[in-house]
């Protein structure tokens, strides 16, 4: 249930399947549950996947269960796969409902606890958070960074009342709490000893998870008979979607895909340069949930193209992480461009204009990080279709829709939370937080043995 290898790596399927024409157009006619598990079971083990938790679960709490991506038709032929039709309201829902269901049905045939540690940039903590307070196999631990998440995103995290959710905010950015986090999973005993587990995207159940997102968009969009291609225009962070997305290309879905980051932007110049470098520092922008400057699935984006060279793959990681840059070799960079050819920064002036021209023209808001997508939308007319993932809804980031002159929207997910944020720890600039962070993990073990 690590994430990590027991070299230091991180997983991947051994053989990504290659599907027939004849499996690509029986799966179009399935309903997001069914597609998922269809899906999840060329990479995954029958024995652990509850074919009626798929039906019944999973997909229980979003606004509609049978239709759990909603496409929208926008002018100019902007269209809108919309993933945040969750409980709170991001597309990491989608995902993280499948992962917490395997995982509580894989300790309880193990007969084992586990303590999930999250670190987020904004909106996996409280996706994370709902998923496992409902689990009875574990609990979990979320850090997010103090003031660098919306006030939303933090109401959703700091206000559950309950006994297994531990929330923590740290004065730093999200890229030193993921440090944090790697640095005591991957110390081994540890993990075992106290059942530590990472439902972030270094979790490859959650990569996974996201390859039936760009299966049922295609279906809403495009003819599998003629292999139409679909260019799938994508807010990039930590490149959990885009992992996703290449995995599904090379399972045979016809798809072309364009990260979009905000001044982050790391992965825009590994595509578009070949220049897989960080910048000075971590930029504090409206896209929050995207200020990352150390996008570690990468590591799982050069693999798959590098025909499976693990020992150059390593290096190149070895030399990101000592020096913050890598050269990607030619044969790996010209491989990567037949499935991602290009990418998009947007600054928070060019965000700010696109929601504001999103919605003048149609009436219809996106959040800050779905605007990176649409920036490039509005930037380059396309050739081929195209669709933007739109990753969160609007509602979660009030102060950005002040900003740009969008009218302030209501959910009533948001309007039932508490409007006074409880007290949570806070993990101060200068203390030990691996530190605390372990003594954590030790109280909570403790608490269950009594």
């Amino acid at each position: 249930m690590s994430y990590l290898a027991s070299n230091g790596g991180i997983y991947l399927p051994e053989q990504v399947p290659a599907l027939d024409r004849s499996k690509l157009k029986d799966l179009s006619t399935l309903p997001y549950w069914e597609l998922c598990y269809q899906l999840l079971s060329e990479f995954i083990e029958e024995d652990y996947l509850n074919h009626s938790d798929f039906i019944s679960k999973n997909f229980e709490d979003f606004d509609d269960p049978k239709e759990v991506i909603h496409v929208t038709k926008l002018q100019g032929g902007l269209k809108i796969a919309e993933l945040y039709h969750g409980p709170t309201l991001a597309f990491k829902d989608i995902a993280l409902s499948v992962v917490g269901s395997l995982v509580d049905s894989l300790l309880e045939k193990k007969k084992k606890k586990a303590i999930v540690l999250v670190a987020t940039s904004g909106d996996t903590g409280s996706a994370a958070i709902h998923c496992v307070r409902k689990m009875v196999n574990a609990d979990i631990i979320v850090l997010y960074p103090k003031g660098r998440c919306t006030q939303v995103q933090e109401l959703q995290m700091s206000t559950v009342q309950s006994p297994n959710v531990h929330v923590f905010a740290a004065e730093g950015t999200s890229d030193d709490l993921d440090e944090i986090t790697m640095a005591v999973t991957s110390d081994t005993a540890f993990a075992e000893e106290h059942g530590l587990m990472i439902f972030n995207s270094a979790n490859i159940g959650r990569i996974l998870a996201q390859v039936p997102m760009y299966f049922y968009t295609y279906y809403r969009l495009c003819s599998i008979d003629s292999m139409e291609p679909l260019e799938v225009i994508v807010p990039t962070g930590g490149c959990s979607s885009i992992t996703a997305g290449t995995i599904a290309a090379k399972m045979g879905l016809p798809i072309k895909i364009v990260p979009c980051t905000n001044n982050n932007d790391v992965v825009t110049r590994c595509i578009q340069n070949a220049d897989f470098s960080q910048g000075s520092h971590v930029h504090h922008t409206y896209a929050s949930a995207m200020d990352i400057q150390s996008p570690y699935n990468m590591e799982r984006i050069f693999y798959m193209f590098c025909d499976g060279d693990g020992d150059l793959v390593q290096d190149m990681m070895e030399s990101f992480g000592s020096h913050g840059k890598s050269v990607i070799p030619s044969h790996v960079y010209a491989s990567m461009k037949k499935v991602i050819p290009e990418s998009y920064s947007a600054n928070d002036e060019e965000i700010l204009k696109t929601m504001k021209r999103c919605w003048d023209e149609n009436s219809y808001a996106i959040c800050p990080h779905t605007a990176t997508g649409v920036s490039f939308h509005y930037a380059h007319s396309p050739t081929i279709q195209r669709v933007v993932l739109a990753t969160a809804s609007l509602v979660k980031f009030p102060d950005v829709s002040r900003a740009c002159g969008i009218p302030m929207l209501s959910n009533p997910r948001v309007d039932a939370l508490p409007q006074v944020s409880p007290q949570v720890p806070i993990m101060k600039e200068g203390d030990d937080w691996e530190a605390l962070l372990r003594q954590k993990i030790i109280e909570i073990t403790k608490q269950r043995s009594k």
